[in-house]
């Protein structure tokens, strides 16, 4: 298995993930988690399509 690739967090994006609430966060970071460990193999979508989706 590939070692996941490394998330590099900046100051003002850190702060923003500790004023997500709880639940917001997990979903992030599950979201971070997906993308360091299939960076490479996730499926493309414009960013918009999965935004307007998630609404």
């Amino acid at each position: 298995m590939k070692e996941p690739f490394i998330i590099e967090i900046e100051p003002e994006v850190r702060l923003w993930l500790t004023n997500l609430s709880a639940s917001d966060y997990e979903r992030a970071a599950h979201a971070a988690g997906r993308l360091a460990r299939s960076a490479t193999t996730l499926e493309h979508e414009p960013a918009h399509d999965t935004f307007i989706r998630d609404v």
